[in-house]
């Protein structure tokens, strides 16, 4: 588990990248990785100072199984709100195929749909930002309180920065567009769905980024 700010920790060893934002009564979980991770998380929540049910918020980037694989097991154990976007929730919810054409084993129930641009009053004030392309509905989330930006796989930092995974992009041209999105929001620091977090500095590295593309 990496602390990545003031109340944010990364267990970035998950696949998925699973992100806690812990404040002094509650927890919100960004992403849950794949099914086996639920425990985990649950015991890094109680590292952290925490019961389970402090959990009461899963932010949800996409609906990649190594994003939702422990869904069902946390809001089991917790009973937490989901929030996902409105594409990636019918994907969630077991009422579309994911993109490689299977319904979820595992449907959850999403509580609340988030749109672009809107600020979720969790945190201290969690951004939702539209980053179309790697799913048709992925989102990213900004933590405006120290600028850190929870971008799920819109990017990754596996062999250095770099956008989607061309391998599992659904629409390339969206996506190159996302990281214009995200460098325009100066984050200062990031958290992938897979690789190590940018813990400072990041806004200069993504400007690098989108100009290399």
């Amino acid at each position: 588990m990496t602390r990545v700010a003031e109340g944010i920790h990364q267990l970035d060893d998950l696949v998925g990248g699973p992100t806690l934002l812990v404040s002094s009564e509650t927890v919100v979980l960004v992403d849950t990785g794949l099914p086996e991770a639920a425990e985990r998380i649950l015991a890094a929540i109680e590292e952290l100072g925490h019961e389970p049910g402090a959990l009461r918020h899963i932010l949800i980037t996409h609906s990649d199984p190594d994003h939702i694989g422990g869904l069902l097991a946390l809001v089991g154990a917790t009973g937490a709100q989901v929030y996902a976007q409105a594409a990636e929730a019918a994907v969630i919810e077991g009422r579309t195929p994911n993109r490689s054409g299977s319904v979820v084993a595992a449907p959850v129930s999403v509580d609340r749909i988030v749109s672009g641009g809107e600020l979720l009053p969790l945190h201290g004030g969690i951004r939702v930002v539209e980053t179309f392309g790697h799913t048709l509905g992925h989102v990213s989330y900004l933590v405006e309180e120290g600028r850190v930006l929870l971008a799920g796989d819109c990017l990754n930092n596996v062999d250095g920065l770099a956008g989607s995974m061309p391998q599992y992009t659904a629409d390339p041209e969206r996506a190159r567009e996302a990281v214009g999105t995200l460098a325009a929001l100066e984050p200062e620091a990031i958290c992938f769905g897979h690789g190590p977090p940018i813990a400072s500095g990041a806004a200069e590295q993504l400007r690098a980024l989108n100009a290399s593309l």
